[in-house]
């Protein structure tokens, strides 16, 4: 019975990478769609979403079957509480995806404001996530907490676009300067998603170091 626990524990994990690394290529897709104004790489970010969404209901059916016929023990449940919190914070990385191409969609042939500075906090925010995934699977502790201080960053870029759009309002069209706006929100909710998953690796992880930390919903 063991050795089929093992083996499912091993594909469920196998999933869950294939979803992060999903997540993290919607989200730049996202990214390069609004940069290049591209609409058709904008709805394929529709389709990346509904992918990752059904992979999350996927890996949440599969851990709580497993829950309730083997029996884990106390680490084995750690490490599948794991799994579902990240495919959650993967489907929600997912979701904001494409709510910055939905905003994109929106304006009239894809003209966004500050978009220069909108790609350097979407770049900002890919970094963090590649980093926590080399982080968790390198069960490096230090990398994953850099990336939760470097949110600190994304939500002083968020200000900035924040304020250059308030100074804007005037004199722009206010469709494009709220366009702005939502997608910067979007772009630091993926951040705050992505700090969520290093929590919960932090959290959940056997033998971690003390930390603390509050999960962002």
């Amino acid at each position: 019975m063991r050795n089929i626990f093992d083996q499912e524990m091993r594909e469920i994990h196998r999933d869950s990478i294939t979803m992060c690394n999903l997540a993290a290529e919607a989200l730049q897709d996202a990214l390069e769609a609004v940069r290049r104004r591209d609409f058709t790489m904008a709805k394929r970010v529709q389709e990346q979403d509904k992918h990752i969404r059904g992979m999350r209901m996927g890996i949440n059916e599969r851990v709580m079957r497993m829950i309730a016929t083997q029996h884990p023990v106390a680490v084995d449940l750690r490490k599948l509480f794991y799994l579902i919190h990240m495919a959650d914070e993967m489907e929600r990385v997912g979701f904001e995806a494409w709510a910055i191409c939905r905003a994109m969609l929106r304006t009239e042939q894809g003209n966004v404001l500050l978009m220069d500075d909108l790609y350097r906090m979407g770049e900002t925010v890919c970094t963090m996530f590649e980093t926590t995934l080399t982080g968790t699977l390198g069960e490096n502790v230090q990398a994953v907490q850099e990336v939760i201080r470097k949110d600190d960053d994304v939500d002083v870029l968020s200000e900035q676009i924040y304020r250059d759009c308030v100074s804007r309002r005037s004199s722009e069209v206010s469709d494009e300067v709220m366009t702005a706006v939502h997608m910067a929100r979007y772009i630091e909710h993926a951040g705050d998603h992505i700090v969520n998953w290093g929590r919960w690796w932090l959290y959940f992880i056997p033998d971690r170091e003390e930390y603390t930390g509050t999960v962002i919903v």
